[in-house]
């Protein structure tokens, strides 16, 4: 009984002793005529294959890590101390949670907040209407600086565990 054989490259059933596949055209070498110094050579070739592609995954998933961290979002996390003209605790502030909502403790409202590309937009719905803000926000170190677009209002936050 003649054993079925197929490609290796492109999975086409052979027929008898073909050399070359009928259909991808790539020589057909039998198992007989590998030698042991190639068949090394081959497993060695993949061996190598996998572990670039670990390495790679490594990297990728180090610099996703560093994205993340760095991500304007994961730096305003948390609450924040409202400072007056000079720089004295204004007595409220502002909290930022990790799922998107805010809290503005001045007036107890929450809302929601997105921050895409140097601004911070706010929008408040206290039941009646819907408010949205855009900031255009600088952070250094431990303090926020807000700047209302389409006004000269900028607001200064510094973190709460800070000392002021």
């Amino acid at each position: 009984m003649e054993e079925k054989k197929f490609c290796p490259y492109c999975g086409e059933r052979l027929k008898g002793q073909e050399r070359f596949c009928g259909k991808c055209g790539k020589r057909i070498t039998p198992i007989s005529e590998i030698s042991p110094q190639h068949s090394k050579k081959i497993r060695h070739t993949g061996m190598i294959k996998i572990f670039v592609v670990l390495i790679i995954l490594v990297i990728c998933g180090w610099l996703a890590f560093l994205i993340y961290t760095h991500t304007g979002q994961k730096q305003i996390l948390g609450s924040w101390l409202m400072l007056d003209e000079d720089g004295e605790y204004a007595g409220y502030g502002m909290t930022f949670y990790e799922d998107g909502r805010i809290l503005d403790t001045a007036s107890g409202l929450t809302g929601d907040y997105v921050i895409d590309d140097g601004k911070i937009m706010v929008s408040y719905d206290d039941g009646w209407e819907v408010e949205r803000y855009v900031f255009e926000y600088e952070l250094e170190r431990d303090t926020l600086t807000l700047n209302l677009e389409g006004s000269d209002d900028e607001f200064t936050l510094v973190k709460e565990n800070n000392s002021l």
